[in-house]
């Protein structure tokens, strides 16, 4: 009887629901690392791994290809109890590209200083770059494909990437950091998606070869957001800025005209500091905007 009792006791336990709880597991594929998360429900007697998904991490910078493709999903090999066999294989979309912690909360990108790629094409799947990704590599295209998730550009994500040429910023696309293009000095053009809500401070600041830009859907130019664009040679400050940040514009020394628009109401003072070109200036308003000082 005890024994018949120990045996339904066991059973019982089994079939309880497991408790959920992620659980991060670290692969690596090729020449890149990917952290893989996922869930185990069910029970015992039938676990059921959920996968959350994959972030690629560190990329071998020792590599010497020239081009590297991410792959939209990862293959993880996970050992769960009380499954028959242990083992089952989980396919994990890759999410995001960010980095790990190097001292305290110092984040080293994925393909940081790497010297040696030159393109990167990045799957649909891929909805963040995160804080550092590219920063200082030699990249000088990075391509997307399908029809892209990307909605996070993180701050430092390609700073001083002084080789970037060609970046299509893609549709989904609805916030860049601070400083994330900062030093891209082969960039010449920016066409920021109308979706685009928030772009932090100097995220294009020092795009020397920078010539033609967008705003998305933005209202306030962020401080030091295109400083150092000497390249632009033409400002037209129409559509959605209602506002224009210290040091906006800041040194462009190309500048010769500027059209506002008639939603501007407030400028910064130091906004256009530098502009030394800067001959026309033409605006619609009755009313002229607030000068901050």
């Amino acid at each position: 009887m005890k024994a018949y009792r120990l045996l339904f006791a066991t059973l019982l336990a089994l079939m309880m629901p497991m408790r959920m709880a992620a659980v991060n597991d670290t692969i690596q594929v090729g020449n890149a690392a990917y952290i893989c998360t996922y869930t185990v429900s069910g029970t015992d007697l039938n676990p059921i791994i959920n996968p959350t998904g994959a972030v690629l991490v560190v990329y071998n910078p020792n590599a010497t290809a020239t081009s590297f493709t991410i792959p939209s999903q990862v293959t993880d090999t996970i050992t769960v109890k009380g499954k028959l066999g242990g083992v089952q294989y989980v396919n994990f979309p890759v999410k995001a590209i960010y980095g790990i912690a190097r001292s305290g909360t110092t984040i080293r990108g994925a393909f940081q200083s790497n010297t040696s790629l030159r393109t990167v094409h990045i799957p649909s799947s891929v909805e963040n770059i995160g804080d550092n990704a590219f920063r200082s590599s030699t990249v000088t295209t990075i391509t997307f494909d399908g029809t892209p998730s990307l909605t996070t550009i993180s701050k430092y994500a390609f700073y001083g990437c002084s080789r970037l040429e060609n970046f299509t910023f893609p549709s989904s696309l609805t916030s860049i950091g601070n400083y994330a293009f900062q030093g891209c000095t082969s960039l010449k053009d920016v066409v920021l998606p109308d979706g685009l809500t928030t772009l932090g401070t100097g995220a294009f600041k020092g795009c020397t070869s920078l010539e033609g830009y967008s705003y998305g859907n933005i209202t306030t130019i962020p401080v030091s957001a295109y400083e150092g664009c000497t390249g632009i040679k033409f400002l037209g400050l129409g559509g959605s800025p209602t506002a224009i940040s210290a040091n906006a514009f800041k040194d462009c020394t190309g500048i010769t005209q500027i059209d506002f628009g008639s939603n501007i109401t407030s400028i910064d003072a130091t906004a256009f500091a530098g502009c030394t070109a800067l001959s026309t200036v033409k605006a619609p308003w009755t009313t002229p905007p607030t000068i901050d000082e």
